[in-house]
């Protein structure tokens, strides 16, 4: 803002993130202090239900990273606008509490999927296994198939990545 230039933010998460992201310096000014991941449900914006703590990231509660999620969420609203890597259809509610979002928060654009539209395999991907992916995913029925994508927080077992 100090050389009169629109500044925007890229969220390459989704909705859903943003609006932990809006909801982390809002409780950080009523309670001062990390989140107890054992506490009851918190009510996050744009979250159609009330959230358990033990879903959440536990990276943004633990005291070595809390403060600077909280400093980089109260960056937000100085922005002139966010892009979400995501689309109305997929989370209806979280565009919808944006939209109408109260105080100075800055308008939220749905711009996603973002995907890399480069045909590259992974280099390590054998090619008939590659082969044999693209065909059964071109066999099922249109709009059947939801990529998940579980970032760089979750671990998952065998068995969860199967089903």
């Amino acid at each position: 803002n100090e050389f009169n230039l629109p500044s925007y933010i890229f969220l390459t998460c989704n909705a859903g993130f943003l609006g932990m992201v809006k909801y982390l310096p809002e409780k950080h000014r009523k309670i001062a202090s990390e989140l107890d991941l054992k506490s009851s449900d918190h009510q996050i914006p744009g979250y159609v239900s009330s959230v358990p703590c033990k879903v959440l990231p536990p990276g943004q509660f633990v005291k070595e990273s809390y403060e600077a999620w909280v400093e980089i969420a109260d960056k937000f609203p100085g922005a002139k606008g966010i892009l979400v890597n995501s689309f109305t259809c997929l989370e209806q509610h979280a565009f919808d509490y944006f939209a109408r979002c109260p105080e100075n928060y800055p308008p939220v654009y749905p711009v996603g999927p973002v995907l890399s539209l480069e045909d590259r395999p992974a280099p390590d991907l054998d090619p008939s296994d590659r082969e044999r992916i693209m065909r059964w995913l071109e066999d099922q029925p249109e709009c059947s198939v939801v990529y998940l994508c579980f970032g760089s927080f979750g671990v998952l077992c065998v068995p969860q990545i199967e089903e």
